[in-house]
């Protein structure tokens, strides 16, 4: 990838992140959203949600996204051989993902998050062997 001149006036203000710009940026340089963003990791998007649109919208879209995940199961239990029903389960999965990772960083909890996931494996390990 050639490197990329952040001068025009929509990379400043995204601080070099990503351009808004549609065409041509400032000089003729072109880079649009989808060639900046390639060198931004996902932890960097969610980062950038998060401050954009704020710690409680965020945790509030997180509770609406597994509120979907909830009705999407359950019209899968009432549809069991529905393809879109079980294809928006999928859906919601993904939904509900992306909404923890951001909501890891908004409460700075990566490493406890870590912890008891190793805890609630090694518990459902010991379940399976009990029985």
């Amino acid at each position: 990838m050639e490197e990329t001149n952040f001068d025009c006036r929509h990379c400043v203000f995204n601080k070099g992140l990503y351009c808004e710009a549609d065409g041509d940026c400032f000089e003729g340089e072109k880079h649009g959203n989808k060639e900046v963003q390639t060198e931004l990791s996902v932890r960097d998007i969610y980062k950038m949600a998060i401050e954009k649109w704020g710690r409680e919208e965020q945790t509030n879209l997180a509770i609406e996204e597994m509120a979907e995940l909830m009705q999407a199961i359950n019209k899968t239990r009432r549809y069991p051989d529905s393809l879109k029903a079980r294809d928006n389960i999928a859906e919601e999965i993904a939904d509900v993902s992306v909404m923890l990772e951001q909501l890891i960083l908004i409460y700075d909890c990566q490493e406890n998050v870590e912890d008891w996931k190793e805890r609630k494996v090694s518990r459902i390990l010991e379940h399976l062997m009990k029985y």
